[in-house]
C-alpha cells in the first residue's frame, strides 16, 4: 500500500519510520520544501541533514541554494563554498556561487566561479547564460554575445537565453537582430512581461512607435 501522494508525504514517511538516521531524507525534503518556497522549514530539514552526516555537500549545496533564492547572500556564499570544498566537481554549486557574487556584484569572483564550472561542463547553458548575463552587467556586450550564443547553441529555444541575445543586440544597436530573438523568446513564453517590455523599446529605437504600443 503506498503511503505518499507525493515527494514530500513520502519523505516524511520515511522519516516517521527512521527519525534521525537518513541524511538523504532530510536532503530530498529540504529540497521539496525549497522549490515550494517554504524556506523556512527547508532549511531545517537541510541542518538536519547535516547535522547527521557532517560535511554533507549535497545538503550544503541546497542549503546554499535555499539562501540564494531568499537573498541571504553571505549564508548562500558561506554554504556553496563549503559545498565545493568538499566537492570539487558539484556544477551546480559553482553556478550558484556565481549567481550570489553577481548578486553581490562582485564580478571578479562571479566570473571565477562561473569559469571554474564550465571547466567541468564547457557546454553547460546555464553557466554560458549567466557569464552572457555577467557581461551584459558589466557593459562587454561583445563577450555576452559569444557566451550566450553559446548558450543557444547549447539549449536551443530557451527563452531566457533570446532574451538575454535581444538585449545584447538592443545595446549594440543592432536592431534587427534584437527584434528577432525577443520575438523568438516571446513564441517559446509568451507570458514573460519583460520581453514585451524589451521588444517595445526595440521598436521604439527604431521609430516604431506603432508598433511598440502594441507591445
Amino acid at each position: 500500500v503506498k503511503v505518499w501522494k507525493n515527494g514530500e508525504s513520502l519523505w516524511r514517511r520515511n522519516i516517521e519510520v527512521f527519525p534521525k538516521k537518513q541524511a538523504d531524507v532530510y536532503r530530498m525534503l529540504g529540497d521539496v520544501l525549497r522549490t515550494q518556497k517554504r524556506y523556512q522549514e527547508g532549511e531545517v530539514m537541510f541542518k538536519t541533514a547535516l547535522e547527521i552526516k557532517k560535511d554533507y555537500s549535497a545538503a550544503l549545496s541546497g542549503l546554499g541554494l535555499l539562501y540564494l533564492e531568499e537573498g541571504r547572500w553571505k549564508e548562500s556564499e558561506r554554504n556553496l563554498s563549503l559545498a565545493i570544498e568538499k566537492d570539487s566537481t558539484n556544477i551546480e554549486s559553482k553556478i550558484n556561487l556565481g549567481l550570489v557574487y553577481l548578486n553581490l556584484k562582485d564580478y571578479k569572483k562571479s566570473q571565477s566561479a562561473f569559469e571554474s564550472a564550465l571547466d567541468l561542463e564547457p557546454d553547460n547553458w546555464k553557466t554560458l547564460n549567466n557569464l552572457g548575463k555577467l557581461f551584459i552587467e558589466t557593459k562587454n556586450f561583445e563577450k555576452a554575445k559569444t557566451f550566450l550564443k553559446r548558450a543557444d547553441v547549447a539549449v536551443n529555444n530557451r527563452a531566457e537565453v533570446k532574451e538575454n541575445l535581444g538585449l545584447v543586440y538592443y545595446e549594440m544597436g543592432r536592431i534587427r537582430d534584437a527584434e528577432i530573438e525577443l520575438v523568438s523568446a516571446l513564441k517559446i513564453q509568451p507570458e514573460n512581461l519583460q520581453s514585451y517590455l524589451l521588444l517595445a523599446a526595440v521598436y521604439i529605437k527604431a521609430g516604431l512607435y506603432d508598433q511598440a504600443e502594441k507591445e
